[in-house]
């Protein structure tokens, strides 16, 4: 499993709290960081979006 394809696992398990830590030491380790940063956003969009489109039911 390359680099990308365990960051992108790994967002999509941005809303466990347990993982919060491991968001924050990868962001310390990683450089750059541009790609953990833009994955969290897109995985982040996403859920805000299914959330509106819930609400309109």
């Amino acid at each position: 499993m390359s680099e990308s394809e365990k960051l992108r696992n790994l967002v999509t398990q941005i809303t466990q709290t347990e993982k919060r830590e491991e968001f924050f030491r990868l962001a310390s380790e990683l450089k750059p960081v541009d790609e953990l940063l833009l994955l969290m956003k897109q995985q982040t969009d996403s859920l805000i979006a299914n959330a509106r489109l819930c609400n309109n039911f």
